[in-house]
């Protein structure tokens, strides 16, 4: 490999998906252990978390869609064999 070539990772749809899933689902489990030591359970934020993971997948199905819609609208091969290179 050429000392020149920078390695970057593809931040894709999925991966933010992910990330942002388990950020919500660390900041539940932290409240929950917070709520069980201080032995207060009406401080765990169910409400919220759920709306943070309903909000999460309604962006990535919208998400999905739109690029879907752009893609289909303007189809271009060659932009979509440079995409697809190395897959089979």
């Amino acid at each position: 490999m050429d000392t020149n070539e920078k390695i970057l990772t593809k931040v894709t749809k999925g991966k933010a998906f992910v990330l942002c899933l388990s950020s919500v689902m660390v900041i539940f489990i932290a409240m929950f252990v917070l709520a069980i030591i201080k032995n207060e359970l009406a401080i765990i934020p169910v409400s919220s978390c759920l709306t943070g993971v309903g909000s999460l997948a309604g962006i990535y199905i919208g998400c999905s869609v739109a690029n879907n819609g752009v893609k289909g609208k303007c189809w271009n091969k060659e932009l979509y064999d440079a995409e697809n290179r190395g897959r089979s």
